[in-house]
């Protein structure tokens, strides 16, 4: 991060704050950081965990189609008096958690610049839970398809906002390795899955499909008291204008040798001064600037980054049994 002046009105020490901020987490190893931001390090990995719950859905629909139990209850017969689900409904079950996930990315910016990280965590996860009812309580494919759009609403909610989180309260040192425990906990909630999708199978009647669904509900309730808990992102909070808040915060995600007035006072002052940058930056721009000049460049990159999980066949491994 470069940090100028270039367009900001701020006082001198709060500039010189923001550099030596910047400069001091360059500066400081591995080991330094997490050392001194062991708390944030714990609240990122925690919020984090919500992933899993997602890594854990995705894949338990696609593995349910074999079961005799679900096939029974939501196929067709064939000649044979075999029961299977078609191929259409298999692909409009997949496309409905997906069209609930674009949703939920979308409006989950707009929920955490109003309500912040948290309560945006907190909402999603109420709204999964009563989703997930939808999805054990079905008896037609149309209930679980519907069951699977509501549900696709929270787990999209969850991939922008716990990687956002993580970002924002651990120094550029950690930042790298939290944002990829995101994609840990996908795969952990795959792995999580498949354990539980393998012991279900042996049971009998309507249980081998709905104990998959139910034992979501386990995550839910020790999350949302774990979130609720947890402090808030000081950028968020240097954003809405609440600066105070925003040591107060901070303080709680840094150990007590580090959280002295000054070191505060000076990260506080870095973010401070780096809001009113972008700020001085931004005024004027809309979303059709992201495919204009170098940040074009940018859009393709990121882009390209975030396919490459499609592209590679991914998805394609939800529908092995």
């Amino acid at each position: 991060m470069v940090l100028t002046r270039r367009h900001v009105d701020v006082d001198r020490s709060v500039r010189q704050d923001a550099v030596d901020a910047i400069q001091s987490e360059k500066a400081a190893s591995f080991r330094d950081n997490v050392k001194t931001f062991e708390k944030a390090v714990f609240w990122s990995l925690l919020l984090s965990t919500c992933i899993v719950m997602e890594g854990f859905q995705l894949i338990i629909l696609n593995s349910l189609y074999v079961l005799p139990a679900f096939q029974k209850q939501f196929g067709i017969a064939n000649d044979q008096g075999e029961y299977s689900v078609s191929s259409k409904w298999q692909s409009i079950l997949a496309n409905m958690a997906l069209i609930g996930q674009i949703l939920g990315l979308i409006s989950s910016g707009c929920m955490v610049e109003k309500i912040g990280y948290k309560y945006t965590l907190v909402l999603g996860l109420v709204g999964l839970g009563g989703a997930i009812t939808a999805s054990f309580v079905a008896t037609k494919l149309w209930t679980l398809a519907v069951g699977q759009f509501l549900c696709g609403i929270p787990w999209g909610m969850f991939q922008t906002t716990t990687t956002t989180y993580a970002s924002e309260v651990t120094p550029l040192g950690l930042r790298p390795f939290l944002t990829t425990y995101v994609n840990f906990c996908w795969c952990l909630g795959q792995m999580i899955s498949s354990l539980v999708l393998k012991r279900a199978s042996t049971l009998e009647g309507d249980l081998s499909y709905k104990i998959p669904f139910c034992s979501q509900w386990i995550w839910i309730l020790p999350l949302i008291v774990g979130i609720l808990f947890a402090p808030e992102s000081p950028w968020w909070l240097i954003r809405q204008g609440r600066t105070e808040d925003a040591k107060r915060h901070l303080m709680r995600l840094t150990t007590r040798h580090y959280a002295d007035h000054t070191n505060t006072k000076a990260s506080v002052n870095m973010m401070f001064y780096t809001n009113e940058l972008e700020k001085s930056r931004s005024g004027g721009i809309d979303y059709l600037d992201c495919f204009r000049g170098t940040d074009l460049r940018r859009t393709e990159i990121s882009c390209n980054v975030w396919a490459i999980q499609i592209v590679s066949g991914g998805s394609l491994m939800g529908f092995s049994a």
